[in-house]
């Protein structure tokens, strides 16, 4: 994923940024290995940089081979060291019809 530095009057009035429902992408379950359809959401405080929604698009594309709260918490830690923010919430969810709906959220808000 790539950052983009925006000069502090561009971001002193920026409640939040929210990505939301980027494109669905596939997870293969490492218990049963069936292929998962998933979705993300990204919604951040920023500080200095915003993630380059393009690069974040291209990342989840490449898809994950492992639990959904590890694509939790895997996003959750390449935003923060990305970019730093002020407050960051990941929500994964699953799409996939013949599963039951549910989702993992991560949450940090620093001072």
């Amino acid at each position: 994923m790539e950052k983009i530095k925006l000069p502090i009057d561009a971001l002193k009035n920026i409640e939040e940024i929210k990505y939301e429902k980027i494109a669905p992408f596939d997870n293969v379950c490492p218990v049963t290995r069936a292929v998962e359809k998933c979705n993300i959401e990204l919604i951040y405080k920023p500080r200095n940089h915003v993630v380059e929604i393009g690069s974040f698009r291209d990342r989840m594309a490449r898809g994950f081979d492992c639990h959904i709260e590890v694509i939790a918490g895997t996003v959750h830690a390449e935003i923060y060291r990305l970019i730093n923010p002020r407050r960051l919430e990941v929500v994964v969810y699953m799409i996939d019809g013949r599963l039951t709906p549910w989702s993992v959220r991560t949450y940090y808000e620093s001072d």
